[in-house]
């Protein structure tokens, strides 16, 4: 059986992923980042380009994906005068979903 869309195709031996092999070229040899950016950019980063998309990554890790973080960042981000309209932004009531610094604050605030 034959399967193919804009991201990957297989054969009834192979799975190709933007035109890598799965098992020879990409299982074993590229990090979780790396697939990352070949998904983003369709083609493989550079050493540089690596390194700096684990970077982030690791930063992002450390703030957390939370909503209640991203509507933050965001609303500090375009009135970078309002550090309580930033704090308020997040939604404390989300504390016994979301973990990490947030959670706290909620855990307290509540």
């Amino acid at each position: 059986m034959k399967f193919e869309t804009s991201i990957g195709k297989s054969t009834k031996d192979t799975i190709y992923n933007h035109g890598y092999n799965l098992t020879e070229d990409l299982i074993g040899k590229v990090s979780l980042v790396d697939m990352a950016f070949i998904d983003a950019t369709h083609r493989m980063p550079n050493k540089n380009e690596s390194a700096m998309l684990d970077a982030i990554m690791v930063a992002i890790c450390e703030h957390g994906f939370t909503p209640s973080s991203v509507s933050s960042r965001l609303t500090y981000l375009g009135a970078p005068v309002s550090i309580t309209g930033s704090n308020g932004s997040r939604d404390f009531r989300s504390w016994k979903r979301l973990s990490g610094f947030h959670g706290v604050c909620g855990k307290n605030a509540v």
